[in-house]
């Protein structure tokens, strides 16, 4: 559940990567827990819908530049998606 709320709130593009590999390696010899896939017990929300409501990564660790803001995309893009492509179609409880 941590590492949900982090994703949510954490300003450093440097943690959230070191956050989510420690989680990887944590689960590395669960062949079927992928960490990228489970959904947040009671809101049902994967860590790519966690990201997407974190504003203060966007605002305060990037300072808003567009190369900051690539970095966080470039993020999305090949280290959440590729770990689990399904997430950006997956609904959370609300829809």
């Amino acid at each position: 559940e941590e590492l949900y709320e982090i994703f949510r709130t954490c300003h450093s593009l440097k943690t959230l990567r070191e956050d989510l590999r420690t989680a990887k390696e944590a689960n590395i010899n669960s062949l079927f827990d992928n960490i990228c896939s489970r959904p947040e017990e009671g809101t049902g929300k994967t860590l790519l819908h966690c990201i997407g409501f974190n504003s203060s990564l966007i605002l305060t660790g990037t300072g808003g530049s567009d190369a900051a803001i690539s970095q966080v995309n470039r993020f999305i893009m090949r280290e959440l998606i590729p770990a689990y492509p399904s997430a950006v179609v997956d609904e959370d409880n609300n829809g």
